[in-house]
């Protein structure tokens, strides 16, 4: 079995996220993979466009204290406001890593399925947007006030 993932550079990688209704979030977690020591922060935006509309950030003394290596949900306490008026609307989640980045420590964001069939190299992306059927999201999960 291989767990598919990105490495998470400074630039940070985003993902698509659309909805059908309003709501209001409280909680992203987002599946991490953890190598090494970090010596940078994670932190998961929810944006609307170029509009920041909340934030979280998850620190390396956080993170390390977890081992050298790990992968699974990270929580990030973000709470914000969603709103659809009519049909669908995008939003995007951005991921940053602020450290430095190296064969052995470094930290990506996991794809939604491990698939022990296909191995993908390279970049698998244009514009947040898986390239085509064989690549899956990120993976996520959004917690809201009810």
């Amino acid at each position: 079995m291989h767990i598919l993932y990105d490495v998470i550079p400074n630039a940070g990688i985003t993902q698509d996220i659309t909805i059908t209704r309003s709501i209001r979030t409280r909680a992203i977690r987002a599946g991490l993979v953890k190598c090494g020591t970090l010596d940078g922060d994670v932190t998961l935006s929810i944006l609307d466009g170029s509009t920041t509309l909340a934030s979280d950030t998850i620190t390396a003394a956080e993170i390390n204290n977890l081992g050298t290596y790990s992968h699974g949900f990270f929580r990030f306490n973000i709470e914000a406001m969603l709103g659809v008026t009519g049909g669908t609307k995008e939003y995007q989640l951005k991921i940053v890593y602020d450290g430095t980045e190296s064969e052995t420590n470094y930290i990506g964001w996991k794809r939604a399925y491990e698939d022990s069939l296909v191995l993908v190299y390279g970049s698998n992306q244009t514009d947040g947007v898986p390239i085509s059927d064989s690549y899956s999201p990120y993976e996520i999960e959004i917690y809201r006030w009810r």
